[in-house]
């Protein structure tokens, strides 16, 4: 279980509000100060999923998807693989009954699916925006994925004041980064006024792969987490 005594800076979250308010409680616990600036909200989209049971698994990448599936349907044995720990616990408290993880990224999907001989058709569950085109991915190799968008990303167009104020007045210590497209609304966000200001912010990612959207400006540091899971990023703010 991770630990801290100490109340170290203050660190900024970059998910939206329903995902990052969890983690706040989380980094609270842990001494942190924290200020939830949100990069998009997430809408679901008005859907009826029918006829699943002509799909041998479903892909999952984002809890957002099991979310929307689950207010989509009220099949809960169809069979579904998650990138995330987090992904396959939020769907197993769905009722969701026949849930497996990768425990790691969606090229960590992908080689599940390559491993795996699927008589049938593969389902991935999706919003508007996506980091990975796990579909085409999987083409590359010869599996054939259908998709389905059952929610859509509302992006950002400007920060609020406060989050204004906290970075001109250099309070922000560090920014936390799940995905490539909280990281690209975020530089886009900073690019005009602020981005000298992060020259004594860390920032913090699961993968390193967001580094990538990231070097358009000087940071006190990039660091990038073990393991593309929470814990593993939390455990990296503690050393």
């Amino acid at each position: 279980m991770l630990q801290s005594n100490f109340r170290y800076f203050m660190l900024l979250l970059t998910r939206a509000m329903c995902d990052s308010v969890k983690s706040r409680d989380a980094l609270i616990a842990l001494g942190f100060d924290v200020f939830i600036e949100p990069m998009f909200e997430v809408r679901y989209l008005a859907a009826e999923i029918t006829g699943l049971e002509g799909y041998e698994v479903v892909l999952a990448t984002s809890r957002h998807g099991i979310i929307g599936m689950a207010q989509a349907t009220d099949n809960r044995s169809i069979p579904i693989v998650t990138v995330g720990d987090s992904s396959m616990k939020h769907a197993l408290s769905l009722g969701f009954q026949n849930v497996k993880t990768v425990s790691g990224t969606a090229e960590d999907l992908l080689h599940y699916l390559r491993t795996k001989s699927y008589s049938s058709k593969v389902l991935y569950i999706r919003g508007t925006n996506i980091s990975h085109d796990l579909s085409k991915m999987a083409r590359n190799f010869g599996i054939t994925v259908e998709e389905l968008i059952l929610y859509e990303t509302i992006r950002s167009t400007e920060l609020s004041p406060e989050c204004c104020y906290l970075l001109s007045k250099r309070k922000i210590s560090g920014v936390l980064f799940y995905s490539m497209e909280t990281a690209k609304i975020f530089m886009n966000l900073v690019e005009k006024k602020y981005k000298e200001c992060l020259a004594t912010v860390a920032a913090y990612t699961i993968s390193s792969r967001v580094c990538d959207a990231l070097n358009t400006c000087k940071w006190k540091g990039v660091l990038v987490s073990e393991s593309p899971t929470e814990e593993s990023l939390f455990r990296l703010l503690l050393k």
